[in-house]
């Protein structure tokens, strides 16, 4: 068992890639995307059987298995895999099991990049054509609706309007995402932003700022659009030359405007909240905002909508587990449990458990993780629990030196709580803390179990062999609501039957992958293995 233990920790080693050959030279990022992955793995100690597992969880999708696997060994052999969209896929996989970006959006082949290319010139072209002619025409002050402002007057209208227009697009975009957020842990650092979402966190409180904004966007629309258009114009701003047919027409129309409000007023503000949406509703011009549209909505201008709008059920929208793990572990636990793994090797003679539970760290000055999770059977001829800390730049960290408390559960496992503390200093905000046991078995171990105690991004289990036995069942697994304690115990569901399949060397293994399983539960597996 100790040399199965020293070839797993052997691959985990190789982890490093190679010199890039042809593949990498037509698909730009393929190599640094194989390497994310490779350090992904090595970082959580992952085999190739459990990033397969990982991967297959919700099936393969468009790219078969077969290629899965062979780009997973050839990232785990240091090599850049041909296999573009395989690489992608599994990068992919693993982004959302682990809850962290590796770059999949750099990733491009010859035909993309050209397209890239041939889009950021077309945008560059269009864009300096649009911005020239509107403000061409503006200084010549041919505007169609306000022909009589001043140039400069005529700039700065432009200019004032397509701000106010900004923000409320950015507003629009700001309250959808955080209506259904948690902002009480920001009150402190963000008051403004949690003065304003209690009055938008339901639903006619978001109906009326958005009835308000969408009467301030169509005032302000109307107004940039007759400002920005110049049916008189025959000719290019500053110029004698006639202006061409075709561009004649999009200037008529006044299309160069409308571009303009569409990328400085519209898409440019939303793909901003997008990403500061919290720190955007902390400002003094979002409250004005927020004023002047609810003053607007209580007129009445807007009745007639609620009247065509009204009668149905509200359709119940479920949130996504992925955005309260991040939620929770950012801006109110400081941490985030990622995973629990338990990995069994059985040969002839005895078996290997390793439990894996790593913790990620989202908050500066983060002081010790205490994990309870690491959970057993009884009776293990040896046994060793180890800290294995990193920093975001994937750096080792020293661990102190703390104590490591046993516990035995009624349902017959041992429970080990380990804390893990940083040698000098706090965690930081990237941290990553894994809690790891080795344990040995001289004794038939037919059962095991996995208890999820808070919100957790997957749980894994593996079973492996080292030769053909003379049996080896499907595997049992039940789960249950943990109650007040681990005595008090609700199945949930159905027993689930693990069926063996293909592992390493052609040999039978078991794999079991959870995603987000719920806080308070616990999985139990149990299993008949007879040897030759």
């Amino acid at each position: 068992m100790t040399a199965a233990v020293a070839t797993v920790r052997s691959r985990l080693a190789a982890l490093v890639p190679r010199r890039p050959g042809r593949t990498a030279a037509r698909w730009r990022g393929l190599t640094e995307l194989a390497r994310r992955i490779a350090s992904l793995c090595r970082r959580e100690g992952l085999t190739e059987a459990d990033v397969v597992a990982l991967v297959l969880l919700d099936g393969p999708g468009a790219v078969k298995e077969a290629r899965l696997r062979r780009t997973v060994s050839l990232v785990f052999a240091g090599e850049t895999p041909p296999d573009a969209r395989a690489t992608a896929t599994l990068a992919e996989a693993l982004e959302q099991r682990f809850g962290e970006s590796l770059g999949v959006e750099n990733l491009a082949g010859p035909v993309a990049r050209l397209l890239a290319h041939v889009s950021e010139l077309v945008g560059a072209v269009l864009g300096f054509s649009c911005l020239y002619l509107v403000l061409g025409g503006l200084l010549e002050g041919q505007s169609e609706r306000f022909p009589t402002l001043s140039p400069t007057l005529s700039i700065l209208v432009f200019v004032a309007f397509l701000a106010l227009l900004g923000l409320f697009e950015a507003l629009h975009t700001s309250v959808t995402q955080l209506k259904l957020a948690d902002l009480r842990a920001l009150a402190t650092t963000h008051p403004r932003a949690c003065a304003l979402h209690r009055r938008f966190y339901d639903d006619t409180g978001i109906a009326r700022f958005l009835a308000g904004r969408q009467i301030v966007v169509v005032v302000t629309v109307f107004v940039v659009a007759g400002l920005s258009s110049f049916p008189a114009m025959e000719e290019l701003p500053f110029t004698s030359v006639a202006i061409p047919g075709p561009i004649q027409v999009a200037v008529e129309l006044g299309i160069p405007g409308a571009l303009i409000v569409l990328w400085v007023a519209q898409l440019a503000p939303q793909f901003y909240a997008t990403r500061r949406a919290v720190r955007l509703m902390n400002t003094r011009a979002a409250g004005w905002a927020f004023d002047l549209a609810l003053g607007l909505e209580s007129i009445g201008l807007a009745q007639p909508a609620y009247w065509l709008a009204r009668g149905g059920a509200r359709d119940r929208i479920p949130s996504s587990p992925a955005k309260r793990w991040e939620q929770d572990s950012e801006e109110i636990d400081g941490a985030g449990h990622v995973s629990i793994g338990h990995r069994w090797e059985f040969d002839t003679e005895e078996a290997h458990l390793q439990v894996v539970s790593t913790t990620a760290v989202r908050r500066d000055g983060y002081p010790a993780i205490s994990d309870s999770s690491l959970i057993l059977p009884r009776a293990a001829a040896q046994m060793q629990v180890s800290t294995e800390l990193s920093a975001a730049d994937e750096s080792h960290l020293l661990p102190a030196p703390t104590e490591c408390e046993e516990e035995d559960l009624p349902t017959g496992e041992r429970r080990l709580r380990k804390t893990m503390v940083p040698a000098v200093g706090s965690f930081a905000a990237g941290d990553r803390a894994r809690a790891v046991v080795e344990a040995d078995y001289t004794i038939p171990v037919c059962r095991d179990a996995i208890l999820v105690e808070r919100p957790i991004r997957f749980v894994s289990w593996r079973l492996a062999l080292s030769e053909w036995p003379r049996h080896l069942s499907a595997v049992r697994l039940r789960t249950y609501r943990v109650g007040a304690d681990l005595g008090d115990l609700s199945p949930l569901g159905e027993e689930l039957l693990l069926e063996p399949s293909t592992g390493e060397g052609g040999l039978p293994a078991i794999s079991y992958v959870h995603s987000f399983p719920p806080p308070h539960t616990l999985f139990v597996f149990e299993w008949d293995l007879e040897w030759r």
